[in-house]
């Protein structure tokens, strides 16, 4: 199963907080805002309240853009947006607390704020809800509540949920029986994505097959 510690990508919200923060200068001076200007700009934005701009400015501190790297803000300005019921945030906090980056490792709170997230259709959150269930961190070791949240995070094109079902499949035996043709389509969806450990796989089964059909 893929690692709980994997991160999002920042997301373009950040543009948007550049350019209302900044003036508009980008587009009257042509000049882009340096990873500082643009650390400022929303962190103005987030002490004024708002959750979009709370969660970017953690992902700014998660990741060090424009400031120096600090996970302990990052979970600082992560929950005072989830607690306004931000997704995204809910699901990076839910990361945080399963690497246990700034906090104490803690599955139980991981599995708290994953959830709420997840309630809220976020893939990731879903995906990540999967694995906890699979490896029995933080919940009972339940392969069928597993299999629920992967096929939901897959459904929306979670690449490491659709390489997950294609693991379980492949590998059956955990309440529902074993399907290789099931296991190879979703690892192919995955590996479509770019997810290098579903294309490893496929390399293997290709060669395995190839192998077979020679004999």
């Amino acid at each position: 199963m893929n690692a709980i510690k994997n991160k999002k990508t920042i997301l373009t919200f950040v543009t948007f907080f550049i350019v209302l923060a900044l003036g508009f200068w980008f587009f009257i001076d042509n000049t882009p805002p340096t990873p500082e200007e643009t650390f400022i700009a929303i962190k103005r934005e987030a002490e004024s309240g708002d959750s979009i701009a709370q969660r970017e400015l953690a992902v700014l501190y998660e990741r060090g853009i424009g400031t120096k790297q600090d996970y302990i803000q990052a979970h600082a300005w992560f929950k005072k947006a989830a607690t306004q019921g931000d997704a995204v945030a809910q699901s990076y906090l839910g990361a945080l607390y399963a690497s246990g980056d700034g906090v104490t490792k803690d599955y139980i709170k991981a599995h708290e704020w994953f959830e709420k997230a997840a309630a809220q259709g976020d893939a990731k959150a879903q995906s990540y809800l999967g694995a906890l269930y699979a490896h029995g961190d933080g919940v009972t070791r339940d392969y069928i509540k597993a299999r629920e949240w992967f096929e939901k995070a897959a459904a929306q094109g979670d690449a490491n949920a659709q390489n997950d079902l294609g693991t379980l499949y492949a590998s059956g035996g955990y309440g529902f029986p074993k399907d290789p043709e099931k296991a190879r389509e979703w690892f192919e969806k995955a590996a479509a994505q770019g997810h290098v450990r579903a294309q490893y796989i496929l390399e293997k089964l290709d060669a395995s097959e190839h192998s077979i059909s020679k004999d």
